[in-house]
């Protein structure tokens, strides 16, 4: 799905600068340079991830069917702290998620789509639930918010039909639209 935006968006950019004029020659080493980047992503069993400055891990992307998923405290020795933007999203079969303690950071629309989730395990290391998290996820019908979340971003469970019950902490200090 990543090297499918990564697709559209060089597309886009080729003929945007081929519009205004900007030899291809020009931009063909960026461009190049772009999808190896892509195509080196590191994997480990279904996840895909990158190394980050500080020497942590961010899952990226996950590419397999599992009902169950624990997502690994470490990864080669590297502790992971954050998921990316779209990595679980449209998940279908995902049923149950268990996040570490070490992710701090869960992107917007991490889970979007995940039709079948009906439970999550949350880590107590988490600030804030950015936006559209868990857009469209209309089995989950209920949800226990960390001590340590103290922002709720926006739309964070839109679309989430089945929601029935969530529990916010005292600490939440800010819920947006």
């Amino acid at each position: 799905m990543k090297l499918k935006r990564l697709a559209a968006g060089i597309t886009a950019a080729v003929m945007a600068f081929t519009v205004v004029g900007t030899p291809l020659g020009d931009i063909l080493p960026e461009v190049k340079a772009n999808v190896a980047t892509v195509a080196g992503a590191e994997t480990y069993g279904d996840f895909e991830y990158d190394i980050l400055d500080d020497g942590t891990v961010e899952i990226t992307d996950y590419s397999g069917s599992a009902e169950n998923i624990d997502i690994p405290a470490e990864i080669d020795g590297k502790s992971v702290t954050r998921i990316n933007s779209y990595a679980f999203s449209d998940c279908i079969s995902l049923a149950t998620i268990t996040i570490p303690n070490c992710v701090n950071h869960i992107e917007q629309f991490a889970f979007s789509g995940c039709t079948s989730l009906t439970s999550i395990t949350m880590p107590n290391s988490l600030t804030s639930i950015n936006e559209s998290t868990f857009n469209g996820c209309t089995n989950l019908e209920s949800i226990t918010i960390p001590d340590s979340v103290t922002n709720i971003k926006m739309s964070a469970f839109s679309g989430c039909t089945s929601l029935t019950s969530v529990t916010i902490p005292n600490n939440v200090a800010s819920i947006d639209e």
